[in-house]
């Protein structure tokens, strides 16, 4: 979602806040980058099975850093979209933007 500032009787782009969708994709795109989905269903089955768990429990630590950097991303944006308001702009044609208050 873009973020504009009123700058001399003109809304600037000052910032970008990224929508949970978004931040929840690249927390995937994050695991997958050293873990692939194929890898993921080996490590379960064989932590079911009593197998490999140093290897499962390395894995499951960075997935839960990933999730928690994620959670905190999505906390900061919050933060920063309570800092703004939606104001509609514009006289032929109206267009809802988001300020900062």
């Amino acid at each position: 979602m873009d973020i504009y500032k009123l700058i001399n009787n003109n809304y600037v782009l000052v910032d970008y806040i990224k929508s949970d969708d978004e931040i929840d994709k690249e927390t995937l795109q994050k695991i997958r980058q050293r873990y692939s989905e194929i890898e993921e269903i080996k490590l379960h089955r064989q932590k079911l099975n009593g197998e490999n768990i140093n290897e499962y429990n390395e894995y499951n630590a960075y997935v839960e850093l990933c999730r928690a950097e994620g959670k905190s991303k999505k906390l900061i944006n919050a933060e920063k979209l309570a800092l703004t308001e939606e104001i509609e702009i514009g006289t032929d044609i109206i267009q809802k933007i988001r300020v900062i208050k």
